[in-house]
């Protein structure tokens, strides 16, 4: 059984992977922490940003 998500600690690390330049790990853990809560705002407007500087900038606007 999958050990349960701690929303807290996973937007800290997902923040200060952000913080450090580390866009890839911050990505993955934004992007899991939409996929349990898709409508969250905060969220998308954290990850579009470091979608569109890597590249992906269709995935970017649908999250804008």
């Amino acid at each position: 059984m999958p050990h349960p998500v701690d929303h807290k600690e996973l937007m800290f690390e997902a923040h200060r992977a952000r913080n450090r330049g580390h866009d890839r790990r911050a990505i993955a853990l934004y992007k899991r922490l939409l996929r349990e809560d898709p409508r969250n705002i905060d969220i998308a407007l954290r990850v579009a940003p470091l979608l569109a500087r890597r590249g992906e900038a269709f995935e970017a606007w649908q999250l804008f």
